[in-house]
């Protein structure tokens, strides 16, 4: 768990100085990406979640709040599972969700965010997908380690 980390280093603040220029950096990458899908893969993005339907998705991103991260980075009960996390380990500084209307079209996103060359998908995570928690909401998720070294966080959830 810990040697998959922003590459941030310094103080609390300083680190989350730095992480906000990565997010900046990450945030062209990602536009870029979802803006090239309809042309490369011939899944179309749409502008809002009313608009989804099988091979239309719809993608928000999300960036979290410098209180939140640093809350998230010193919260007692991540620290007692895993003593040394800091904020290098806070995967969803910058995080996005892809809503689709059927897993194939789920699995068919995480295929081309596994495969493209941009990123490097460091965890996938299926679990509540086949075992959904009570209420019964089911998603895919991915960290990805971006070609700059920040851990983003994806998910992948149908209507």
């Amino acid at each position: 768990y810990y040697a998959i980390a922003n590459p941030v280093h310094g103080t609390d603040r300083e680190k989350l100085e730095q992480l906000k220029l990565l997010r900046e950096e990450n945030q062209q990458v990602l536009g870029q990406f979802f803006a090239t899908i309809e042309d490369d893969y011939g899944l179309v993005v749409v502008g809002s979640a009313e608009e989804v339907a099988h091979g239309r998705l719809f993608v928000k991103s999300n960036c979290k709040t410098d209180s939140s991260t640093l809350a998230k980075a010193h919260r007692l009960s991540i620290l007692a599972h895993s003593p040394k996390y800091g904020l290098e380990h806070v995967r969803d500084f910058l995080r996005f969700k892809v809503v689709v209307s059927c897993v194939v079209d789920a699995f068919a996103f995480m295929d081309l965010l596994a495969s493209n060359d941009g990123w490097k998908v460091v965890k996938f995570d299926i679990a509540k997908f086949v075992r959904p928690k009570l209420w019964g909401w089911r998603f895919i998720g991915a960290d990805i380690q971006m070609a700059n070294g920040m851990l983003v966080e994806c998910y992948g959830t149908w209507l």
